[in-house]
């Protein structure tokens, strides 16, 4: 998959999970103190426009909580065209293509 593919099949989930669910606070019931719904609507919008690439999606929201606050990810999703999101959507999608091969 081509850096540019990756880039926007990681940067769908971002937008669509911060219009749907970011609306709460960093406390939740999902992993990495993100709410439920926020994981959720991530991993179905990456494997939608990933193909159903499912181990790919679950790698990069792993590294996005573990890496990002709630907050952060908010952020994130704000500046999604900006040169340091981009590069740091990068390097999350370099080191989860290197996990799954």
């Amino acid at each position: 998959m081509n850096r540019r593919l990756a880039s926007l099949i990681l940067a769908v989930p971002l937008t669509i999970a911060a219009l749907t669910g970011c609306s709460g606070s960093a406390g939740g019931d999902g992993d990495g103190g993100w709410p439920a719904n926020v994981t959720e609507n991530f991993l179905t919008s990456c494997e939608e426009s990933s193909g159903g690439q499912t181990a790919y999606c679950e790698c990069s929201l792993e590294t996005l909580q573990e890496n990002f606050t709630l907050d952060e990810f908010k952020d994130m999703e704000k500046n999604i065209n900006d040169e340091k999101t981009q590069e740091v959507l990068t390097e999350i999608i370099s080191a989860c293509q290197a996990e799954i091969k």
